[in-house]
């Protein structure tokens, strides 16, 4: 097993600060290490700021790959439609709203 503080830029520090490592076992899976003291919380937030200034610092065709694979991941991309659903459904949430009888009698289907 190798252990990567990642990503191995200038976001090294940071993460070396925070006490965060991703630790990539030979099946690619990552496994969150963190220093004592630090919430769950915190180390999943150390995390994803990680993440996300890595792909942020990748140049576009790169960025353009990854999603690429991001978007052929069916499992994810059914994960990803699901939080989109939540989002724009949270986002509605103080719309006016309608009774279904109303609707479907509108439409003719009663």
């Amino acid at each position: 097993m190798r252990t990567v503080i990642w990503p191995q830029t200038a976001g090294q520090r940071q993460a070396i600060d925070k006490g965060v490592a991703i630790v990539v076992g030979e099946a690619d899976c990552g496994e969150l290490r963190c220093s004592e003291g630090m919430s769950a919380m915190a180390q999943l937030d150390a995390t994803v700021d990680m993440v996300w200034s890595a792909f942020r610092a990748l140049p576009p065709e790169a960025r353009d790959r990854f999603v690429e694979r991001m978007v052929a991941d069916v499992a994810l991309r059914e994960e990803l439609e699901d939080l989109l659903d939540t989002q724009m459904a949270n986002e509605r949430l103080d719309e006016p709203v309608r009774p279904l009888d109303d609707v479907l009698g509108e439409l003719g289907k009663t």
